[in-house]
């Protein structure tokens, strides 16, 4: 079984923000399950989405079409494929005409967010928190949909002083007993935007084999997308000395050969070029001088990768301490960028 219909049989999808968004099999209709059963039997996402893409017009039911193009943008969502995902969810959205399906408006929110469309997440959002509902899960959604409404909030802020509010809000959160559930997400949020160590320990204390815990110890990374990168932040050097020592090692460790020589650090690659401009003007005023790169995926997308020259072995750790985020390129990989 190959990593994708491991995935999809799964059909749970580890994402970088909430970090778990899961598909429910047992919700599914018999066609759903067939046409979802198929696309696991393909040896790609995109070979998934492609085929799924070309059953939807056969699909007659419209619990069918609800669920199928969700588990369409789950798919496109994993892919980075944000633009799509969002067109997906929307269309499953305005065939639900129930209580708003808030799961797939968070999903919506997400895919605006990443593509920096502020103010198209904020409206998706606002349609989760008008609605009523004492159902379980809807609560759940819309506790999560105010965390995600202050990172929107967050994202405009023109100068440190401005962050002070959205702080505030998600420390607020932090001692409300509603919010208990979303504490892991409240942690690392506090942390990521301010810098302050205390929030990584309670996390690794309280909630040590959370996705959020690894996150804030460096041994797991967050995604380069806007809602994480572009935001400021009041600690920029979130990575401490040794934070994210085993991590780099771990890394670094697998090339030590001449031929695999240490060329670039990658910063981001993004699906909008417009987005990749912005982390490049970030990167000059901190000091670097970073390099634009294109490279065409199989599905056929095209996406834009900020690179730094690596000069002395020093810049990964000179750019974490400035608040980027990056990874090793070696003379191997360079014939796939």
């Amino acid at each position: 079984m190959n990593n994708f219909q491991h995935f999809a049989k799964c059909a749970a999808f580890v994402l970088c923000f909430g970090f778990c968004c899961a598909f429910n099999p047992a919700k599914t209709f018999a066609q759903t399950a067939a046409i979802i059963e198929n696309a696991a039997k393909t040896p790609s996402v995109e070979s998934a989405i492609a085929y799924i893409q070309s059953v939807l017009p056969t699909v007659k039911e419209k619990s069918d079409q609800i669920e199928l193009f969700t588990f369409l943008g789950r798919l496109q969502q994993q892919a980075a494929m944000y633009k799509e995902a969002y067109e997906s969810y929307s269309a499953a959205i305005a065939l639900d005409t129930t209580i708003p399906n808030a799961g797939v408006r968070l999903d919506a929110a997400l895919c605006s967010m990443a593509l920096g469309e502020i103010e198209t997440a904020e409206s998706v959002l606002d349609t989760i928190l008008a609605a009523e509902s004492k159902d379980a899960e809807y609560i759940a959604a819309a506790n999560r949909a105010k965390i995600y409404a202050v990172w929107c909030g967050a994202l405009k802020v023109q100068n440190l002083g401005q962050l002070e509010r959205p702080v505030t809000l998600l420390q607020s959160f932090l001692q409300d007993e509603k919010m208990a559930a979303q504490r892991p997400t409240l942690l690392l949020s506090l942390w990521w935007l301010t810098g302050q160590v205390e929030y990584a320990e309670i996390l690794q204390k309280e909630f040590p084999h959370s996705t959020e815990a690894l996150a804030s110890a460096g041994n797991v990374q967050v995604m380069a997308l806007p809602y994480w990168f572009f935001v400021l932040r009041n600690g920029q050097n979130v990575f401490a000395d040794g934070e994210n020592k085993n991590n780099v090692t771990k890394t670094e460790s697998k090339k030590t050969s001449a031929d695999d020589k240490m060329i670039y650090q990658q910063v981001g690659l993004f699906r909008d070029e417009a987005n990749a401009q912005n982390c490049m003007a970030r990167l000059r005023d901190a000091g670097f001088e970073p390099i634009l790169t294109k490279q065409t995926k199989a599905s056929g997308n095209t996406y834009a990768i900020v690179l730094v020259k690596e000069t002395d072995g020093a810049v990964a750790q000179k750019l974490r301490n400035a608040g980027f985020e990056c990874y090793p390129v070696f003379s191997e990989d360079l014939n796939s960028l």
